[in-house]
């Protein structure tokens, strides 16, 4: 995964890693987190604005872009870029949400979340029905209410019983659906 990161060099240190090889971080105005560079020393002054990526949690020195940000882009603490797979096979790249979420962009979390709970609903609705039907049909069963014959074969049994079950989740349904289009009539 690739992040996106812009801002103010704050703070530019090297750490001796052993055997005189360095290991090079920076913070961004404004921001605790710390980006390493690995032993790439990325050459920046504090002050200074710039434009990078981070990889793998190492800044991707061949990113690293100097110089004022565009007019339209503001300093930003973390765009995710999400590498996903298409089905056709090839690799597209989409920006993910700002870690500083406006109030509008919650609320439209909200409406979609309604709308893709409101097209479950058929489903549960109907998983629900086929459940109660199967606990309907094994208690009609254990009271002997059922007019199954007992010298038809047992895979005309097993049809019969997936019948029953077919028409008791059927009904089931249609009484729910009666129930709510009457509920919101009144």
């Amino acid at each position: 995964m690739t992040t996106q990161y812009s801002g103010v060099v704050a703070d530019v240190r090297e750490r001796d890693w052993k055997n005189g090889i360095f290991l090079y971080h920076f913070t961004l105005e404004g921001s605790a987190r710390v980006h390493n560079c690995g032993t790439t020393n990325p050459e920046l002054t504090p002050g200074e604005t710039i434009r990078f990526a981070v990889l793998n949690s190492l800044v991707d020195s061949k990113s690293i872009v100097r110089g004022p940000l565009n007019a339209t882009s503001s300093p930003t603490m973390g765009e995710a870029e999400v590498d996903r797979g298409s089905p056709s096979g090839d690799v597209s790249t989409k920006k993910a949400m700002p870690v500083t979420v406006s109030r509008n962009d919650r609320d439209n979390y909200w409406q979609q979340k309604e709308a893709r709970d409101l097209a479950r609903m058929p489903i549960i609705d109907r998983r629900e029905a086929r459940h109660d039907a199967v606990r309907l049909v094994i208690a009609a069963m254990q009271a002997e209410l059922l007019p199954i014959p007992k010298s038809t074969k047992p895979a005309d049994k097993w049809e019969r019983l997936l019948d029953l079950i077919n028409e008791t989740t059927t009904d089931l349904l249609e009484q729910e659906n009666e129930q709510n289009t009457s509920s919101t009539d009144a």
